[in-house]
């Protein structure tokens, strides 16, 4: 597959699409913005271009002067200014966007973006409720095993006073029975582990819930 080139970028207009765009390709590996121009020396897309370094002009002739660039993105949604960028561009190895053009990629950005969102939330939310439901299968499950456990406590004890009440006769039960407790204190252990497991489970669901509210 052929490798991507960096492309060099120019925004005319610096208010909201502006600042739209100068995000959207500040955070590309294969777009550098080159200049930012806007009659208003502090509009949001001027004051982003001065706080990352990149260039900005408050006259449009000077920037093009200045600077060659691939492509040149028009969200001022003047027609005067569209079309001196178009008789540019016809003399350059430029294409120019113009605002409507802009727009549009803007919000076909913002819909996939929004599609994206919402199918790692639903995602996120499924994935949540398998580890609901597996976590309350578990807790019902080291119920059941804790119950059995201290059954088998209590019969190894039992027993154990019963083999001894006997005498010699009781003592290989009562190697059974001691044997029994090893095991019942084994499985508690287990079980101890296990909740332990569950309350880490518990934090990670802490965490999901927390991603999940934060994408909405």
């Amino acid at each position: 597959m052929e490798e991507l080139q960096e492309k060099t970028i120019g925004i005319i207009g610096g208010g909201a699409h502006g600042t739209e765009l100068f995000e959207l390709f500040l955070k590309s590996s294969l777009a550098k913005i080159i200049y930012v121009v806007d009659v208003n020396s502090s509009a949001p897309a001027i004051r982003l271009a001065q706080a990352n370094g990149i260039s900005t002009y408050t006259d449009l002739g000077e920037a093009l002067r200045l600077h060659s660039v691939d492509y040149i993105f028009e969200v001022t949604g003047s027609a005067n200014i569209a079309n001196q960028l178009k008789q540019f561009a016809a003399s350059q190895i430029t294409s120019v966007f113009t605002h409507d053009m802009a727009s549009i990629i803007l919000r076909v950005l913002e819909e996939n973006n929004q599609g994206l969102t919402q199918k790692v939330i639903t995602d996120i939310a499924s994935i949540r409720k398998e580890i609901d439901s597996s976590l309350e299968n578990t807790i019902n499950l080291l119920d059941s095993i804790d119950r059995i456990t201290s059954d088998m406590q209590m019969l190894s004890l039992n027993a154990r006073i019963e083999a001894a009440r006997v005498g010699e006769q009781g003592k290989g039960f009562a190697v059974v029975a001691q044997e029994m407790g090893k095991s019942a204190e084994a499985i508690r252990q287990f079980t101890q582990q296990t909740e332990n497991m569950n309350k880490k489970m518990n934090a990670i669901v802490k965490q999901i819930d927390a991603a999940l509210d934060a994408l909405k």
